[in-house]
């Protein structure tokens, strides 16, 4: 039997795409995976979509209150029994062959923490617009090194879908921080890097929906939050209590904000295009 594998779907309003993602995800040449999923109080009809699924893998779970992005993704990481996670959020696009392929990745690298791979931006109605990449091989990144370029940078590890991590470095991490909002992600990332290396797949094994519905969408249309969430990680990141970080990389980083922001504004100009 191969490595258990958590797949954890949270939606909140997710009537448009749910059926669909969850279907990739029962489409995965994987034999060993459970699928829980946290809705967060939706006011749509993404619970009945959900309840047409039939497959004794799917797991419903409904939030008796609105508990925000970061919340329902704590919620699944309490639930999930696998040794693998994998977080899916309900209006993007898991790959064929993804589940099998970083599932192979952990199970044959033992020191590494998680795997990410390249990643498709995708219109809204799923065609691809182009692929992020960030290195030309497979490869295994050192844990250390790969923090403080990931700090420095961007967050080229992408959207959760787009990272499988081990269970026992996600529970000496700790939950996601929901005092941050926009760099949540990228947030935990870096911690769990303290905790094992990085390893990279060349090959696009998901797909990010550029739409002006989805969590992203809405937060790059709100440029002052998203530098308010900015200061609350810098702040965070000053004290050295994560990882060593010294004045160069504060001063790098901060250069870079304001072109992120415009090359992801350039993303939502391009989904519209692309719809």
């Amino acid at each position: 039997m191969s490595t258990l594998v958590s797949v954890c779907i949270p939606v909140y309003n997710g009537e448009p795409f749910i059926l669909e993602t969850i279907n990739m995800v029962l489409a995965q040449d994987y034999d060993n995976m459970e699928i829980i999923i946290s809705d967060n109080t939706s006011s749509d009809h993404t619970v009945d979509k959900i309840k047409e699924i039939t497959d004794e893998r799917v797991q419903l779970y409904q939030n008796d209150h609105n508990l925000g992005m970061g919340g329902n993704w704590n919620v699944l990481l309490d639930k999930a029994k696998g040794e693998y996670i994998i977080i899916v959020c309900a209006d993007d696009f898991l790959l064929p062959g993804a589940i099998r392929e970083k599932a192979r990745i952990l199970d044959e690298n033992p020191d590494v923490s998680i795997v990410f791979s390249a990643a498709h931006v995708m219109s809204e109605k799923g065609k691809k617009i182009f692929t992020r990449k960030k290195y030309h091989k497979d490869m295994k990144i050192d844990g250390k090194t790969m923090q403080k370029d990931l700090f420095c940078s961007k967050n080229f590890m992408c959207e959760p879908i787009n990272n499988m991590f081990r269970a026992s470095a996600a529970r000496k991490t700790g939950y996601f921080d929901t005092s941050l909002w926009y760099t949540i992600d990228w947030d935990y990332w870096l911690r769990i890097l303290n905790f094992g290396n990085a390893y990279y797949l060349k090959k696009a094994y998901s797909g990010f929906r550029v739409s002006t519905t989805s969590a992203t969408g809405a937060n790059l249309n709100r440029e002052n939050r998203i530098l308010d969430d900015e200061t609350v990680f810098i702040n965070k990141y000053k004290t050295g209590k994560i990882m060593y970080v010294d004045e160069d990389m504060l001063a790098l980083r901060k250069k870079k904000v304001e072109s992120r922001l415009r090359l992801k504004k350039l993303f939502m100009k391009i989904g519209k295009i692309f719809r």
